[in-house]
Parts: structure tokens; C-alpha cells; sequence
């Protein structure tokens, strides 16, 4: 009798957890398998939603005495997006097209004009091909160089006088990305890298849904 109950109480300890442990890891194996499977050689359309951060330099002029002030701004806001990948056994490519918007913040309070403003509103629309490299069935890894085409208009002072030049409209960089699946439908987005011409960092983190 008390061999038996010895025996059943092993069997509920050791034997029963590692038989469902192994069970979920072929569940898992398989999953993974099919979901590699069914993603060759395909097309996925994409829904994108992201923050989007980065810096640019500005120089604030008052127009009547030519006195000028550097210093940087900082552009931040969310945005949205349409994107199209062609999946390959190892590799693929795609592009993104999306909107932006948010505030920006720049100047310096202690500068020889004082200029400083905050919550200055932008946006913009981007143009982002990418080719990436298939690193297991739930990640890519890659490069996108990006095309933004950005609106804003920082404010002239209290006199209005002063004229504010920050990075051109049509700004392009040169970026890594990165896609993490979390399942079928849900993936995450990373991208960082250079914005071209003030060399600053831009980033940008989001998810996807896959149609």
C-alpha cells in the first residue's frame, strides 16, 4: 500500500510535469514550424502605429539687429502607417508609408536671444523601404532608409521679428530595424539610427498588426 501511494505520489511530482513540459515544447516546436511554413514566399500587409523621436538643430535670427542663436530641437509625436513585406525563406523586403505628428520643443532660455519654445506642432509623411533578414520565424532584423516630408512653424517672438531655420522639410536617414512577433498577428517594431545632414538620432518604436 505504501509502496503504491509512494509511487503515485512520484508520478504526480516528477513524471506528470515533465510529460506536459515536453508537451508544450513539441506544441510550441510545431507552431513555430507552420508559422515558418506559411511564410515563405508571401505577402503581408501591415497596420502600423509608432512614437517617433528625434533631434534637429535650429538657429533663431532677429531680423533687425542680425543676432543669432544655436542651440536644438527636440521633434516627438505618434503616428500611423500602411506597410507591404515579401516574405523569402531567409529574407525579405518591403515598404511603409505613414503619418506623423506631435510637438517639438527647441531653443535655450539662457541664449543670447532667449528664444525658447515648447509644444510647437508638426507633422509629417514618410516614405520607408526596408530589406531584412529572416533571423527565426519570429524575427527580422534589417535596413530602411527612410524619406520625410515635415511641416512645422516655430513662432516669431514676442516682437515678431525673429526668424527660426531648423532641419529642411524633406529630410532622409538611414536606419536599423528590427520586428519581433509576438504571435501571427502582433509584432513590434524598432527602428534607430541617423537623421541626415544634423547627424541626430532618430527613433521609433511601435507595433503592427498583420492582415
Amino acid at each position: 500500500m505504501k509502496k503504491s501511494l509512494f509511487k503515485t505520489i512520484l508520478v504526480l511530482l516528477f513524471v506528470m510535469p515533465a510529460a506536459h513540459a515536453q508537451q508544450q515544447q513539441q506544441q510550441k516546436a510545431t507552431e513555430d514550424g507552420k508559422s515558418a511554413a506559411i511564410e515563405k514566399d508571401v505577402e503581408k500587409w501591415l497596420i502600423t502605429t509608432e512614437y517617433n523621436s528625434w533631434f534637429e538643430n535650429l538657429v533663431a535670427t532677429r531680423s533687425t539687429t542680425k543676432v543669432s542663436q544655436e542651440s536644438q530641437a527636440l521633434y516627438y509625436g505618434f503616428g500611423f502607417g500602411f506597410e507591404k513585406n515579401i516574405y523569402r525563406p531567409t529574407w525579405g523586403y518591403g515598404i511603409g508609408l505613414g503619418y506623423a505628428y506631435g510637438n517639438a520643443v527647441g531653443g535655450d532660455k539662457g541664449g543670447t536671444l532667449n528664444y525658447f519654445e515648447a509644444r510647437v506642432p508638426w507633422w509629417s509623411l514618410r516614405a520607408s523601404p526596408r530589406l531584412f533578414y529572416r533571423w527565426g520565424s519570429r524575427t527580422d532584423f534589417g535596413l530602411n532608409v527612410s524619406l520625410f516630408y515635415k511641416q512645422t512653424a516655430w513662432p516669431t517672438g514676442t516682437d515678431g521679428d525673429i526668424t527660426v531655420v531648423t532641419g529642411p522639410q524633406l529630410i532622409t536617414g538611414g536606419f536599423v530595424d528590427m520586428r519581433i512577433r509576438f504571435n501571427p498577428k502582433i509584432e513590434m517594431i524598432q527602428s534607430f539610427g541617423a537623421v541626415y545632414k544634423d547627424t541626430s538620432i532618430y527613433w521609433r518604436l511601435g507595433l503592427a498588426y498583420r492582415l
